[in-house]
């Protein structure tokens, strides 16, 4: 199952006075009793039954199976500018929503992830082949710090696995080296996509299966993979012009990451991955800042 909960029905032969299902770690007395698990995992199950005869029990062991709950938020922009964040929380233009300090003023690259499974997306920074991430959009220290990748490797984050926590990974001559766990340590998954050269990689959930995947940008066209593996392009079409920023998010909350570029302050978004005109233009920013997308909010 995948989305945390369960219903259990009881039957009533007339004779029974009290039967209570126990949900690891709680319980219910409920005839037809419903659990809503808050966390990925294996579970446990016991029925409890009594009536005037007596007492007895069952129990499944590892008989409830739930995996991450895949809720769709709708992704918002920000900037990054000489060590601050200026986080929205619309795509629209204004003032920023959330302002705040971290990082150096020069050489940090911006990342944003949801570092702990909690729905809401935080920032970091990576820095000379060290990730330093922060678990609220504040400033202060970094709650998780680890050394990955080599300078002059490109940043990337997503949830390669599906289990509602992204982890980081870098790009390298046209090679991903991806992790599971956001630790230092050896790549989980190693793959060729794109040129060695030029190239700049863009992660997005592109057919809503909870699963990030990679693709390239390059010279004005997306070429997207469904599969974190070599191969074609599973999309591939003509958005922007050389020189734009590409952005990716779910910009209108059905699931599917689409794409976008920043370009000398301003957003041009699509709902859907094909050419065509912007579906949101909006001014934010100043040339020369950097674009962030998140979901700041959790809802």
């Amino acid at each position: 199952m995948s989305d945390g909960s369960i219903v259990l029905m009881g039957g009533d032969d007339g004779n029974r006075k009290n039967d209570v299902w126990r949900f690891q770690p709680t319980g219910s007395s409920a005839q037809n009793p419903s659990h809503t698990y808050v966390k990925a995992g294996i579970y446990n199950i016991t029925l409890q039954a009594y009536n005037s005869g007596g007492y007895n029990s069952t129990s499944k062991t590892s008989f409830i199976n739930v995996t991450a709950a895949r809720v769709n938020l709708t992704t918002t922009i920000g900037i990054y500018r000489n060590g601050a964040f200026y986080l929205r929380n619309s795509n629209t233009g204004g003032i920023a929503d959330t302002t705040f300090g971290y990082g150096n003023l020069a050489g940090d690259v911006p990342l944003v992830g949801d570092w702990n499974g909690d729905r809401i997306d935080t920032i970091g920074v990576y820095r000379n082949g060290i990730f330093y991430l922060r678990n609220i959009n504040t400033n202060g220290i970094a709650d998780l710090a680890f050394t990955y990748g080599q300078s002059g490797d490109i940043p990337i984050v997503g949830d390669w696995t599906g289990s509602g926590i992204d982890t980081v990974g870098v790009y390298r001559n046209g090679v991903f080296y991806l992790r599971n766990s956001n630790t230092g340590g050896f790549a989980d998954v190693v793959f060729s996509y794109g040129n060695p050269t030029g190239d700049i990689p863009v992660v997005g959930d592109w057919n809503c299966d909870g699963i990030d995947t990679v693709g390239v940008y390059r010279n004005g066209v997306f070429y997207l993979k469904n599969s974190n593996t070599y191969g074609i392009a599973d999309l591939a079409f003509t958005y922007g012009q050389p020189g734009d920023v590409p952005v990716t998010g779910d910009w209108n909350g059905d699931g599917v990451d689409t794409i976008g570029v920043y370009r000398y302050g301003a957003f041009y978004l699509r709902n859907s991955n094909t050419g065509g005109i912007a579906d949101t233009t909006f001014g934010y920013g100043q040339p020369g800042d950097v674009p962030v997308i998140g979901n700041w909010t959790g809802t």
